[in-house]
């Protein structure tokens, strides 16, 4: 995923912008989906690009760090919410 923001250490990067490249790998079970076509039984993957795009064109971040953990614990709402659905 390619999304432009205003993140970084230095003043030029928060106020030029630049292009993030965002990789999100997830790793679920996903064979109820497989075997029933059902999409009520996987992730929203459309859900998952919403927020991650969210996070990297929102506020500023000194950190990039700090930028990949605010992904991560979103993601990993996303995924705990797959798995209290019972699609796990």
């Amino acid at each position: 995923m390619q999304f432009y923001g205003y993140h970084g250490a230095l003043e030029e990067e928060r106020r030029i912008g630049q292009r993030f490249d965002v990789d999100v790998s997830l790793i679920l079970d996903l064979y109820r989906a497989g075997s029933t076509d059902r999409l009520d039984q996987t992730v929203n993957y459309a859900d998952v690009y919403t927020k991650v795009k969210e996070i990297v064109e929102g506020p500023p971040c000194a950190l990039i760090e700090h930028v990949a953990e605010k992904i991560a614990e979103t993601v990993c709402k996303i995924i705990l919410w797959f798995a209290n659905a019972g699609c796990m």
